[in-house]
């Protein structure tokens, strides 16, 4: 840690109005806003400080230093590969003949595709010209939902936001709900049918194997078969 530089009024009686930063000079700390000389040295002392052990931040903004931020994004990443490791392992694999070519699927590694989404037959297309060595063993399936608009919930909503700036029991006392339901569902429910936008998300229920059959899509620790 820097050690703090200590302000004080100019043309004053040499009271310490506040702490900087010794080593950014950023004023972090002062006794009025931190309650005691002690907490606002404190406060300076640290303001460039890694937050897990102390020594210096790699750079401004960040909380760590340069090896705690490296060894946080190695324990995330670990963690990322166990958990997708326990997705797939719970997966039905399927292999891509039992899939259509149009279906949506997903990357893993999301470096095929759109950010790793595409149809299968363009995604396997990007696969036969990418280097074996980079691969994805398998692909996701994806599940697919377009825009809807559930009728009650709009209805209730329209209501609740007429008596927004009403009295307490305005919304218990307003009447013709059903009949308001009644009238605007057929619009609703049209207005459902004709969306085409799809928003596909990932289904880890399915995994598409590819290179090998589903059978011998994993090794005995039930990790994926590059």
């Amino acid at each position: 840690m820097s050690e703090p530089i200590a302000l004080v009024k100019s043309g004053g009686d040499g009271e310490v109005v506040a702490f900087a930063c010794g080593r950014c000079g950023t004023v972090a700390g002062s006794p009025f806003l931190n309650g005691s000389t002690e907490r606002a040295f404190k406060a300076a002392a640290e303001h460039c400080a890694c937050t897990i052990c102390g020594g210096e931040r790699d750079r401004p903004f960040s909380t760590l230093c340069q090896a705690c931020s490296e060894k946080r994004r190695a324990e995330q990443s670990a963690e990322s590969d166990r958990m997708e490791a326990e997705r797939f392992a719970k997966a039905r694999k399927v292999s891509p003949d039992e899939v259509p070519m149009s279906a949506w699927a997903c990357d893993p590694d999301e470096r095929l595709g759109n950010d790793g989404y595409g149809q299968l037959d363009g995604l396997l297309e990007a696969v036969a010209d990418t280097d074996e060595s980079e691969r994805p063993a398998y692909l996701w399936r994806c599940t697919s939902r377009r825009p809807f608009i559930d009728a009650k919930s709009a209805v209730e909503s329209m209501v609740e936001q007429a008596c927004e700036d009403h009295h307490d029991e305005a919304h218990d006392e307003t009447v013709g709900e059903n009949a308001l339901l009644a009238a605007i569902t057929p619009a609703i429910e049209a207005w459902n049918a004709a969306q085409t936008t799809h928003t596909f998300e990932v289904d880890y229920s399915t995994a598409i194997v590819l290179g090998a059959t589903a059978e011998d899509a994993v090794d005995e620790d039930g990790k994926a078969v590059a």
